[in-house]
């Protein structure tokens, strides 16, 4: 049995994919978030970085990943202030610790400099969505 596939990919896009593989591959080799590390680390964050996961999480579940400007205006803080707290969120408080929860993509074109998103791994963010919702954290 194979362990790989062929898919065409637009030439545009080739490189974009390629990223997503290798992230996944990379994510796939080292420890992995579960719910006991997902409440550990959760519970060690303040209350803003919390929401911060939660609110990023339930969009990303969504389908609909918000920008820097958006979460802030919902959260009720400037960007700077978010951005801090993607930074805390993203502190190790585990061991071991799997790795980033909340990632930060650059705007696709130059047109787009002030609309980074805020996004992670859909599994994650329904994990996070889980945890959240039993009042573990």
């Amino acid at each position: 049995m194979t362990n790989w596939v062929m898919v065409p990919v637009p030439e545009e896009f080739s490189a974009r994919v390629l990223e997503r593989v290798l992230f996944h591959g990379i994510a796939a080799s080292g420890p992995q978030w579960t719910k006991d590390l997902l409440e550990e680390h959760l519970g060690a964050l303040d209350a803003d970085a919390r929401d911060l996961a939660i609110a990023v999480a339930r969009a990303v579940k969504a389908g609909q990943p918000l920008t820097d400007a958006e979460l802030a205006a919902e959260l009720g803080m400037s960007v700077r202030e978010l951005l801090g707290l993607a930074q805390e969120v993203n502190d190790v408080t585990v061991d071991p610790f799997p790795g980033a929860i909340v990632t930060i993509q650059s705007p696709r074109s130059e047109a787009d400099v002030r609309r980074r998103g805020l996004h992670m791994n859909p599994l994650l963010a329904a994990a996070l969505c889980q945890v959240a919702e039993d009042g573990d954290v």
